[in-house]
């Protein structure tokens, strides 16, 4: 069966695609964000998140310290990034590879740091909050309905609020959940403006 296609639609196309607005350019300020604690060949930049404001930006760094890994906070004041707080949980087991994935909330307080490779890639998540300049661990998330190797903390998701974060683990070997999410977590109970 042949196809037929009318002029008109093609320029109704065209002028669809010609009509949409056109975007804010982006450009880069001051240098690259590149934090000077790392250990070995960290892989800066591995995942990435900003805050709703665009004030705090977490930076995620799986390789650092032989795969432990580690996530970095940067806070910006003007054109200006500073270096803030380097996040490494004392509770991830073996090569954790911290900061595979990362995300920060709409107000840059709270941060998930995912790590698919703790506990023989079991994997798990970490809660951070912020009070004031300090950063301090809130929990180590590692889902209950998980078998095996989940990995999870493959990625990782924080709502605009911090209150609620959900990490993937796509390699759990129930097979009625492969693919799945271990599941959401409502996280802000301790959590401080």
């Amino acid at each position: 069966m042949k196809m037929r296609v009318s002029t008109t639609s093609i320029c109704i196309c065209a002028v669809l695609v010609l009509s949409l607005p056109l975007f804010a350019q982006f450009s880069q300020q001051g240098p690259k964000l590149t934090a000077t604690a790392t250990l070995g060949n960290a892989t800066q930049g591995f995942s990435v998140s900003v805050s709703g404001g665009g004030s705090t930006a977490i930076v995620g760094a799986p390789f650092d310290a032989d795969r432990t890994g580690a996530a970095w906070i940067w806070n910006r004041s003007g054109q200006n990034w500073t270096l803030g707080a380097k996040l490494v949980s004392p509770e991830a087991s073996g090569a954790a590879y911290q900061g595979y994935s990362a995300a920060i909330s709409g107000d840059g307080l709270t941060a998930i740091v995912g790590g698919p490779g703790d506990t023989t890639t079991t994997g798990a998540a970490w809660i951070w909050v912020r009070d004031g300049g300090n950063w301090t661990q809130q929990a180590k998330l590692v889902g209950s309905g998980s078998l095996g190797r989940a990995q999870q903390g493959v990625s990782v998701a924080l709502s605009g609020d911090g209150n609620t974060a959900i990490v993937g683990g796509p390699m759990t070997t129930s097979t009625a959940q492969r693919g799945s999410s271990p599941g959401v977590t409502e996280c802000g109970a301790n959590r401080q403006s």
